[in-house]
């Protein structure tokens, strides 16, 4: 039997006439919807595609689009009817959540009033696990290594980039050489990033000896106000701080973290790829 998937794929590239409207429509890229034409049409044994007239239908293919068609317009029908109420699920820190993603929450309840945000903070392991089984629509986190997530299940969308920085309350936060990082106490997050993992290895390179302790935003942020320790910490999470001239930092060129969306490779939940379209646009 033909994966209904497939016949609603081959629907959406007919209607738009481009496998890149498709793309966009469909939340997924290029490359796999044109996999998935050709493993459709391999199925039927049959070209439904004129390739060399901007993807126009050949006769079979207009046939089975006309046929195809009202069924899978009434199966999206019945989906809505199903979503009316449907909240959407978010998995994030609060820290995220509170100094990046509020505004453009906001931005969606302006376009979506009757709709829920809920958002859910766990260990990022945790929150994986849930993506998988449907207990969470939507992880927006730091990007992390493919291998922590199951990549047949679950695709990464970038969304844009976090500045990282050292901050300190010394004057002499201009100083780039970070040597009076040495023997000194270091914050860093509790989850390592890769940009975190590469600032580690350049001090380790330089013989400039740290005690690396992990503690949340809020907490590192408390810590160096009141001590002469340092922090690794995302700059837009402390910005506040450093505009009010609570904090100094010192720029870490070239360490700053892409961030992005974890979805499910099968959403279909539409204001759902609206908001991940919110962050893309706005962000």
């Amino acid at each position: 039997m033909i994966n209904l998937e497939l016949l609603r794929i081959f629907v959406i590239v007919a209607q738009e006439g481009s496998i890149t409207k498709a793309s966009e429509k469909l939340n997924i890229s290029q490359p796999a919807v044109t996999k998935h034409i050709k493993n459709l049409e391999s199925q039927l044994k049959t070209v439904l595609f004129d390739r060399n007239n901007k993807m126009s239908l050949t006769k079979q293919g207009e046939k089975l689009f006309n046929d195809l068609q009202p069924i899978i317009i009434n199966l999206e029908k019945i989906e809505k009817s199903f979503e009316q109420n449907k909240e959407i699920v978010l998995g994030t820190y609060n820290t995220m959540a509170s100094k990046v993603l509020s505004k453009y929450i906001l931005e969606y309840y302006k376009k979506y009033s009757d709709r829920k945000i809920i958002i859910i903070n766990n260990s990022l392991e945790e929150m994986f696990k849930k993506l998988e089984i449907g207990e969470i629509d939507i992880i927006i986190s730091k990007k992390v290594k493919e291998e922590l997530y199951n990549k047949e299940l679950i695709s990464y969308a970038p969304i844009g980039n976090l500045e990282n920085v050292l901050i300190t309350k010394k004057k002499e936060a201009e100083e780039k050489n970070f040597k009076n990082l040495n023997n000194k106490v270091l914050y860093v997050p509790r989850n390592t990033s890769i940009s975190l993992q590469k600032f580690i290895d350049k001090l380790n390179e330089n013989h400039i000896n740290v005690n690396i302790k992990r503690v949340d935003s809020s907490t590192m942020l408390e810590l160096v106000k009141n001590s002469n320790d340092y922090g690794f910490i995302t700059k837009e999470y402390v910005k506040n701080d450093i505009n009010e001239g609570n904090i100094n930092y010192i720029e870490l060129p070239n360490l700053n973290d892409e961030f992005g969306a974890y979805i499910k490779k099968d959403n279909k939940f539409s204001e759902l790829n609206d908001f991940i379209k919110i962050l893309m646009y706005n962000f």
